[in-house]
């Protein structure tokens, strides 16, 4: 539940680069909206209400907090130490996460590294990239690995599951092992929910959620 108390953090996330307001898919309005558990369009539209400087009380703590930078650190690090304040852990318990909105796209799947938005991205680049060129050396590999914060490693192992569920593929792995690997079930999900892999589809997903790994 929103209460004025917390405006120091949507001020920090106003002030954060580049200043002013965010897009949806943003890592501060993402991150906060997480934080909060609100949907990213009500963080936008406070952070709306801090650039209009209309309201009184939020420009006072704006000019405030612009020329007391650590000050803002400060309170907005108390308010996230809140007892079971931004605790995912605790405001999981029980839930399906397939049911959470928004945050499921952003939280690590049943424990491994990956997140849906990451596999979305990464089965983009798989449609840009030809198998030959799925290896460490390739600069945009190098390049998502680096964004994403996963190793490269990681990034080839998802590549290569992707080429492993494409009915389509030609130079498609056979490996009777990589059916019961955990990455396997969350690649081929991957595909199926963008339509069968769609190559559009992904892209239009890809682009957005790669707000958040700018």
């Amino acid at each position: 539940m929103w209460t004025n108390d917390l405006w120091p953090l949507v001020i920090k996330a106003y002030l954060s680069t580049p200043t002013g307001p965010k897009s949806n898919c943003s890592r501060p309005v993402v991150d906060l909206a997480m934080q909060l558990h609100m949907k990213p369009a009500d963080i936008v539209d406070r952070l709306k209400t801090v650039d209009a400087h209309k309201n009184p009380m939020v420009e006072r703590l704006l000019v405030h907090y612009q020329a007391h930078p650590k000050k803002l650190k400060r309170d907005a690090e108390r308010l996230a130490a809140m007892s079971g304040f931004g605790n995912s852990g605790a405001f999981y318990d029980g839930v399906d996460t397939a049911e959470a909105g928004f945050e499921r796209f952003y939280r690590p799947i049943d424990g491994t590294a990956f997140t849906p938005a990451m596999l979305t991205i990464l089965l983009n680049l798989y449609f840009r990239l030809v198998p030959a060129t799925m290896v460490a050396t390739t600069p945009e590999v190098i390049d998502m690995a680096r964004r994403t914060m996963l190793t490269v490693d990681q990034v080839l192992e998802v590549l290569h599951t992707f080429l492993y569920v494409d009915p389509c593929a030609k130079s498609r792995t056979d490996d009777a092992l990589a059916e019961f690997a955990p990455i396997t079930r969350l690649c081929r999900e991957t595909w199926s929910t963008h339509d069968d892999g769609n190559p559009m589809l992904v892209a239009e997903e890809a682009e957005k959620f790669l707000q958040y790994y700018i």
